[in-house]
């Protein structure tokens, strides 16, 4: 355990930061996931929203200010 989570937790919740940050700056979603590790872009968007409570595509409107 690391600071109260599992080590995969916590690689997940890092992998998944940065894909927030990748998609803030303009990165596709396709390219942000293969980045960040996931093979599957239905896995990802799910882990994506489950962590940022927003799928990809949303957060990626909302950072670039695109209502």
């Amino acid at each position: 355990m690391l600071i109260g989570t599992s080590v995969h937790a916590h690689l997940r919740a890092v992998r998944l930061a940065a894909a927030m940050a990748m998609l803030g700056s303009g990165r596709s979603m396709t390219e942000t996931a293969y980045a960040v590790g996931y093979s599957s872009l239905s896995h990802f968007s799910k882990a994506f929203r489950d962590h940022a409570g927003a799928s990809p595509c949303d957060w990626a409107k909302r950072c670039s200010g695109d209502d």
